[in-house]
């Protein structure tokens, strides 16, 4: 059957903009793009603009939205079988149309704000990105779910053609991508800066989109916002990811297909995507997050510090980091998952 999807979400160059990015990359299903205001970025163009820069043939029709305006709504949601989101819906004006239609609604949760989910008994397909996606849903909120609602997938991927294979013969340089720092510090700063303190002075590069960080050991680099995901990872051998949790962990699979070994706090999802290394759980903390509980896993710095010593000068064959980026490309293929994706929205008629 033809299939014509609207896209709602953000298009920043990383987190869930990126997430976005890919979908409109590699689903030829995915005819048209609402992109609003982002609380931390504003509204910039060149932001989408520079997301478009790809090896696609054919992009959808992008609307920029500074503020929800019916017209341009309605002729967002003129012609399209459904809307899919990422995280949450952005702009509930256009949810509460689509359904007034009769336009199907598709959801891929992030567990960070599975919370602000009062619209969950709208959704008629959940896309679950992993396997602890469904069982988080069905704990917390099942009573939500409209009944005859469709949970399904159980995997996720990236867009492969924006992410460089680099084959690196030491690791030598270790990358930390702090971002915004995300809730509650969630990203593990605080557990690198402790650790990079502890190893000075091997090498420990962070990327972040915030204002100066400080009180760093001298072998710490910061780096500011970069142009791209891809950019990013030039700048190490090794990701680190003590996070103490992730609805996706998007840096995983990127890391993986540049041919990064990859240190990770041992908790799910963080250690599913065969890391080289995994940082010890030195405690769990509860976290309530806008009513979503949430269970932090506090990694434990000394044995980051440990790891990033050992592991400081490994040698690596080509077939090891060959070996990640085959992994993704074999597993997390987001052009190769994106036929799934279409035929369970097609299920829906």
């Amino acid at each position: 059957m033809s299939l014509s999807v609207g896209l709602v979400g953000w298009a920043t160059h990383t987190g869930l903009g990126m997430v976005n990015r890919d979908l409109v990359a590699c689903c030829p299903w995915i005819e048209k793009w609402y992109v609003p205001t982002h609380p931390l970025h504003g509204f910039d163009p060149s932001l989408c603009l520079r997301n478009l820069r790809a090896p696609s043939e054919s992009w959808p029709a992008v609307s920029l939205a500074r503020e929800p305006q019916p017209a341009q709504i309605g002729d967002f949601l003129d012609g399209l079988d459904a809307i899919m989101f990422v995280e949450c819906p952005y702009v509930h004006e256009i949810l509460a149309e689509a359904i007034f239609r009769g336009i199907k609604i598709v959801f891929v949760p992030m567990a960070e704000w599975l919370a602000k989910a009062s619209w969950l008994n709208k959704v008629d397909l959940i896309w679950c990105v992993n396997r602890w996606t469904r069982p988080t849903i069905l704990d917390e909120h099942e009573h939500e779910l409209r009944k005859g609602v469709r949970i399904e997938g159980g995997a996720w991927g990236i867009d492969l053609r924006r992410i460089t294979y680099r084959h690196s013969e030491f690791i030598e340089r270790f990358l930390f991508i702090h971002g915004t720092g995300g809730i509650a510090g969630r990203k593990g700063l605080k557990i690198v800066a402790a650790a990079a303190a502890k190893v000075d002075p091997i090498p420990i590069a962070i990327v972040t989109q915030t204002t100066a960080i400080h009180n760093l050991a001298p072998n710490c680099t910061v780096i500011g916002d970069v142009g791209t995901s891809d950019e990013i990872y030039s700048h190490g051998d090794c990701l680190l990811l003590p996070s103490l949790w992730e609805g996706l962990g998007v840096p995983l699979f990127e890391s993986n297909a540049a041919g990064l070994a990859t240190i990770v706090t041992d908790a799910a999802p963080m250690n599913s995507l065969r890391p080289t290394a995994r940082i010890k759980v030195a405690r769990e903390i509860d976290l309530d997050q806008g009513g979503l509980r949430v269970t932090g896993h506090v990694a434990d710095w000394r044995h980051l510090a440990n790891l990033i010593q050992f592991y400081d000068s490994t040698v690596q064959s080509e077939a090891l980091t060959r070996g990640r980026r085959s992994f993704i490309e074999a597993e997390h293929n987001l052009e190769l998952i994106q036929v799934y994706l279409r035929q369970a929205i097609e299920k829906l008629f």
